[in-house]
């Protein structure tokens, strides 16, 4: 990745240094110019530089100048200068948007503080003197302003006014500083042209600072506040059913890591005043042996907001679950409050780790144990789906396949167990019983509150909950890669598909495994594009699996044909957050490690911007990419980013809770599914073949992968294309639901089975394969479908209600019931 697009924290309050310095400088050069200076003072402005960084400020354009040492209250008699030395004076209009910024935000700043409780007046004098000097040194410096074309006259003017020439500094005279900035914008005054300037350094007294740091603390507020709004929106939008809980709650925990780096880097940006010594010259206090218990009489007030109120009830029960354990999954909240008690210090994260808590419970209200019930249902439906993956029939390695199936499924049991052992009664509940034997905690009334309602915790704990289920289906996914990864049943069996098609290329296709080919880039799996004739399909597929020159003889046998499989072009993941964010091992042989709590806030964010790159290319994110720009006209523009460009952490939740949404057409595909009606349609093509004398035993004898029947059926066929038109037939049987033995037998019927299922239960997705034209329309993955046989169960999805309780529902009655 292109290192200059990075995730930049406090930017607002660098932006403002970098403002700041800049006027300083530019104030301060202006004003020790002469008439005879001009030349030397922006010798054709070499400071503007044309490139991807802003170079105005001080560096190579300004030479090895000595910085300047200027107070505030400098820049005003500096302007005055600058005015009265008119023959050398150069302001452009650009200079305007500088100013513009740096009065708003510090504006902005002051109306957040006198809007406090607390505020402090002093303080707010202070914000104002500032603000005065910069628009009071901007007054003076307006008259000088020069810039682009002249005032546009009207034809039907008045002919003796037209004659008479405007005064370009009239034009810029009576206006605000927020018009001429927008004049300057409106004209594409780029402040990539401002000239470079040298390097100033402020001269500040203690006062100053204290000010200073306070403003920097408002700005930093103000970037709480904007991920706090973005995380509240998509809660909100999860109550709606318009996204996803996995990706309310990611949404939820990227933004605490947010706010818990930008405080870290508070104080690289930030000097603190002496006077704060005192706040951080404490010392620690030894705990009582028992925890104290806070009831609301307690705080002495008579009114007390219910925040502080569930603030101080959550941190209790966090205590007293410091003397038991907590699941495997747990959500920064919880920890940064653990934390908080074993360090004797409250983090400004943590504090806004609980607010964003709080939030999810005030916004959801009645409908927050919703969460535990998708949880619930979800993971019911995955431990059902992993037992029978587990028990299944294989034509692969079927006397060995049980420890490679208990291998891959490991990862997806643990996560499983670990979640189902929290979730049920002896959980949560089970613990606080517990409990009760722990004098120190035993007696504590929040304790007595979370034993009376059943799974109380995680009732009002959606973050937590949202998490847990990312987790499962992380989990999930990579045990499906990781299957196919170890048989290649499915992608054996789309080149069995994509060159049968061939054969008959106006029968109805099957959407599910176009999808599916689709997500993984005909281009890299087919060499260049789908194979347009069969002779292509049997030449590409030869390369496709690294075969050698001796595999093209068809009296080889099976056994000495050699394959290289690092060279195979099998599948990949490509789901946007999964390989290499939350889980390794994926798509090699290496043990397949991770979960929710291996992504780091590095790894997500560069994700993103990797993925929003349109000049890199990346084997993962094409169903999402497709998702984002079938949304609405904005979406191409959502979904890319300048190679060039810094990024706020607004914006970079605000993109994540974007391509969290899209990702979930990935995340949710039943990939388990897929691979058992794959290896259900190789073990009834195995059946037919073996009855052949010309088939070649070796490709089916069930200790290898799908690799070798699929190379004697494309390229060793003597009466080819035979085996591949019965094999086509067999496949085809099963999605356009023919009577045969092995669909009979198939719980599992129809082409676009996992397409429907996931748009049933993920809205999002409907809308997407329901817009026209592209590779993943609706009418494209049902070409040479009667309408008939798929249009009717969209119009039903259509027509269902956006609330999915009753998907909820549905997946409730399923473990008891096999559909």
């Amino acid at each position: 990745m292109n290192n200059s697009t990075q995730a930049v924290p406090l930017s607002d309050y660098r932006q403002y240094k970098e403002d700041t310095r800049y006027i300083a400088g530019f104030l301060a050069e202006a004003s020790k110019n002469d008439s005879k200076d001009e030349q030397k003072a922006n010798p054709k402005r070499k400071g503007a530089r044309k490139g991807k960084k802003n170079h105005r400020t001080a560096g190579k354009g300004a030479g090895n100048k000595q910085p300047y040492i200027i107070k505030v209250s400098d820049f005003v008699p500096m302007t005055e200068k600058i005015v009265q030395n008119k023959s050398s004076t150069f302001v452009p209009v650009a200079l305007s948007r500088v100013f513009n910024r740096v009065i708003q935000i510090r504006r902005k700043v002051s109306e957040q503080f006198k809007l406090m409780a607390n505020s402090d007046e002093d303080s707010n004098k202070q914000h104002r003197y500032f603000i005065g000097i910069l628009q009071e040194s901007f007054r003076i410096l307006r008259s000088s302003i020069s810039s682009g074309p002249d005032v546009a006259h009207s034809e039907s003017q008045d002919t003796e006014h037209a004659a008479e020439p405007l005064a370009l500094r009239n034009r810029f005279a009576n206006l605000t500083i927020e018009e001429i900035a927008d004049i300057a914008e409106h004209e594409e005054a780029e402040e990539s042209s401002l000239p470079a300037v040298a390097e100033v350094v402020f001269q500040q007294d203690e006062s100053e600072k204290e000010e200073e740091f306070w403003f920097a603390f408002g700005v930093f507020l103000q970037e709480l506040q904007s991920l706090r709004d973005i995380a509240s929106e998509t809660w909100l939008k999860y109550k709606q059913g318009e996204v996803d809980l996995v990706v309310a709650a990611m949404v939820t925990d990227t933004a605490i890591k947010l706010a818990q780096r930008a405080e870290a880097e508070f104080d690289t940006v930030v000097e603190r005043p002496n006077s704060g010594l005192k706040m951080y010259l404490t010392r620690d206090m030894k705990g009582p042996k028992n925890i104290a218990a806070i009831v609301p009489k307690d705080l002495r007030k008579d009114t007390v907001h219910t925040y502080t109120l569930g603030a101080i009830e959550f941190a209790q029960t966090i205590r007293i679950m410091k003397e038991g354990k907590h699941p495997v999954v747990w959500d920064l909240v919880s920890q940064g409050v653990m934390n908080m008690f074993d360090e004797h210090k409250i983090c400004i994260w943590v504090a806004f780790g609980v607010t964003l808590h709080l939030d999810s419970q005030d916004i959801l209200g009645d409908s927050c144990g919703r969460s535990l019930f998708e949880l619930e249902s979800h993971l019911n439906k995955l431990i059902r789906k992993s037992n029978q993956m587990a028990e299944r029939k294989t034509p692969f390695f079927r006397d060995g396949y049980k420890g490679v199936n208990e291998w891959t499924l490991e990862n997806l049991g643990e996560g499983l167990v670990d979640c189902q052992s929290w979730t049920s009664k002896t959980g949560f509940d089970g613990q606080w019983t517990s409990l009760l034997l722990k004098p120190k905690v035993a007696s504590h009334p929040v304790l007595k509150k979370l034993r009376k309602e059943e799974n109380s915790f995680l009732k009002r704990h959606p973050l937590l909950c949202g998490m847990m289920k990312y987790d499962l289906y992380l989990r999930y996914h990579a045990a499906g890669i990781k299957s196919e990864k170890q048989t290649s049943a499915i992608c054996m069996m789309g080149h069995i598909y994509v060159a049968g098609r061939l054969l008959q290329p106006n029968s109805p296709g099957w959407p599910d495994m176009d999808l599916v080919l689709y997500a993984q880039d005909p281009e890299r799996l087919f060499m260049g594009d789908f194979p347009r004739t069969l002779e292509q399909a049997q030449k590409k597929f030869s390369l496709i699996i690294g075969s050698s020159a001796v595999n093209s003889a068809r009296d080889t046998p099976l056994s000495r044909l050699k394959v290289d499989f690092n060279k195979m072009r099998d599948f990949k993941d490509t789901s946007v957050f999964l390989e290499g964010v939350y889980f390794s091992g994926v798509t090699n042989d290496q043990d397949l490690m991770g979960g929710v709590g291996h992504g780091t806030l590095d790894k997500m964010v560069n994700r993103v911007l990797q993925t929003m790159r349109t000049d890199a290319r990346q084997p993962w994110g094409r169903l999402a990419k497709q998702l984002i720009t079938s949304e609405d006209n904005d979406g191409a523009a959502q979904m890319t980013i300048s190679a060039s460009k810094s990024i706020s952490h607004k914006q970079v939740l605000e993109k994540l809770a974007i391509w969290l949404q899209a990702d979930t057409v990935d995340l949710f595909f039943d990939w388990f599914d897929m691979h058992r009606v794959c290896e259900e349609l190789w073990a009834g093509i195995f059946e037919d073949f073996e009855r052949d004398p010309a088939w070649d035993k070796e490709a089916s004898n069930g200790m290898k992968p799908a690799v070798e029947p699929c190379l004697e059926i494309l390229t060793r066929d003597r009466r080819s294309p035979n085996w591949l038109d019965l094999a086509y037939q067999r496949v085809s049987s099963y999605f356009l639901g023919t009577d045969s033995e092995t669909v009979k037998s198939s719980s599992l019927r129809g082409g676009d089975r996992y397409i429907r299922t996931m748009a049933k239960n993920h809205k999002k997705t409907a809308h997407m394969l329901e817009a026209p034209g592209g590779p993943l329309s609706l009418e494209t993955l049902h070409s040479h479908w009667p309408l008939s046989w798929w249009q009717p169960q969209w119009e039903a999805l259509k027509s269902a209600p956006e609330d999915d309780n009753h998907e909820l529902k549905d997946m409730f009655m399923e473990s008891f019931f096999e559909i």
